[in-house]
């Protein structure tokens, strides 16, 4: 498979490699840049297209690609490195990385990805935001070990209380979301029947 595409991805910007060529591209990674990315593979009708997984930076770009009928394979970006190392190119440069990730889809064929329907994306995000707000309160609640002022702690423990309050806010949207769809709530009912399983950590294993 020669006429495959690499695109490595990072938040402001895709780097794009076309392997039969060895063309370079650069986009930013917002609409326009993707509609030109869509442009350039109505010219070049790449075999399939190649990313690695980037923790949500390349939803937009592959979703939209999908919609667009175009084979996408997102990538697990180990196996890219462990590519890179087998082939003994481990420089870090974005253009090497589309490059790479072009030879890596060239040579290994990977199944194209499943396209996310909106639920499934939308729901991915809510467990995604959650974790974050999660984060930003373990960071929060251990400042207050170091606090000496009463009037930072009262600052620190206002922080606590808004965050709580936005993961009860996502943990009911991800309820939500989950009762509205009959098979999700399934799997989630299901969950919660197995001891010790209650109804958050049912409806975190069911994204």
């Amino acid at each position: 498979m020669r006429n495959c595409i690499g695109i490595d991805v990072a938040k402001p910007f895709f780097d794009l490699h076309v392997l039969a060529s060895g063309q370079n591209r650069r986009f930013p990674n917002q609409m326009q840049g993707i509609q030109d990315c869509l442009k350039l593979c109505q010219e070049l009708r790449p075999e399939l297209i190649i990313m690695e997984a980037t923790g949500g930076y390349e939803s937009l770009l592959a979703g939209t690609l999908q919609a667009e009928g175009w084979p996408v394979a997102v990538v697990n970006p180990r196996r890219i490195r462990d590519f890179a190392r087998a082939a003994g190119q481990m420089a870090k440069t974005d253009k090497l990385d589309a490059r790479i990730i072009a030879r890596y889809g060239a040579t290994l064929e990977p199944v194209p990805t499943k396209q996310i329907d909106h639920n499934s994306r939308k729901l991915k995000a809510l467990v995604m935001r959650r974790q974050q707000l999660i984060d930003m309160h373990t960071a929060e609640s251990n400042r207050t070990e170091h606090a000496i002022d009463r009037e930072i702690k009262h600052s620190i423990a206002a922080i606590v209380k808004t965050i709580e309050k936005q993961i009860e806010k996502v943990d009911r949207q991800i309820k939500d979301h989950i009762d509205n769809q009959p098979q999700l709530s399934q799997r989630a009912e299901y969950l919660k029947s197995i001891p010790g399983i209650g109804d958050t950590t049912a409806h975190l294993l069911v994204t």
